[in-house]
Order: structure tokens, then sequence, then C-alpha cells
């Protein structure tokens, strides 16, 4: 394996706005209640079951990592809390290699704040990790930012 860096590339664990991140489908909306002041929207029934944030491509270290996608809800859902809204994701390999991945549902998710979905993974080596949202388009839904901790921050957890 060869991992080529570049000068200036960042190194994770840190923080990102999913309006940063390149995205397939979805819209950037202003929105209070996000970090940043916005969103990604990912609308059902217009938008499709695409990505609506993936990246940013950013070198880790080994070890156990856990990252929180911030997401909500954006208007009531008109279905069941079981169902599923999207699938979130940590890979690399341009996507092919999947450390971990989790299905959320409506009842994971609020309407009124941003709720933190987690995922614990840990990597053998050194990697360049990008983390994504894919939308699965059943309920309107609303994509804050990604925060990352190392196992440093992870004390008790591990």
């Amino acid at each position: 394996m060869v991992l080529i860096g570049f000068a200036g590339q960042s190194k994770g664990p840190d923080t990102v706005e999913a309006e940063d991140l390149l995205r397939q489908t979805g819209t950037v909306v202003s929105d209070l209640l996000a970090s940043g002041k916005e969103a990604v929207l990912g609308k059902a029934g217009f938008h499709p079951p695409i990505y609506l944030c993936y990246g940013p491509y950013r070198i880790f270290e080994p070890g156990r990592h856990k990252i929180h996608f911030f997401m909500r809800l954006k208007g009531p859902p008109q279905a069941d809390n079981k169902k599923e809204v999207a699938l979130i994701e940590v890979a690399t390999d341009m996507g092919k290699r999947i450390f971990e991945k989790r299905r959320v549902s409506v009842q994971d998710l609020s309407l009124d704040k941003y709720r933190p979905i987690d995922l614990t993974f840990n990597i053998p080596f050194r990697f360049e990790l990008g983390y994504r949202v894919k939308f699965l388009g059943k309920v309107d839904l609303l994509i804050d930012r990604m925060e990352v901790v190392d196992s440093q921050g992870m004390e008790g957890e591990i």
C-alpha cells in the first residue's frame, strides 16, 4: 500500500460541516439550529436516494475512534418510527472498504434539535478516511456536521 500525502492535508480527528463536503444529492439550506447556521437537506420524493454528503478524506492514525453524525428530521415523518431514513458510514479506498456502518431510523432523530448518531470504528494502520451519509429518500432529513474523537477522547468507553 502506498499512502500519498499532500502539503497542508488535514489530519483527523476533527469537526466537519456537512455543507462543506461533497454531495451527490441534497441542497444546502439555512437552519438556525445547525452549528454553522446551514445544513444539507434531503427532501423525500424530490432528492434521489444517494449520498447527501461524503468526504473529507483526512489522514487517521491507527486506533479506535468515534464519529458523531449530527442529524435531525425536517417536518413530521409520514411513517412509523422504525422506518430507516439514512445509512451512515466510515470508509476508505474511495468508499470500497467500509470500516463501520449503521442504519438510522426515524426513532433515532427528532424535529427540534440535532442528535448525534454515533459510530465507533477501529483502524489497523494509517488511513485516509471519509465519512458519508446515504439518504434513503423516505423522509425529509437534515445533516449538520460530523465530529470525530480518537481513543484519548473516549476514556471510559474503550
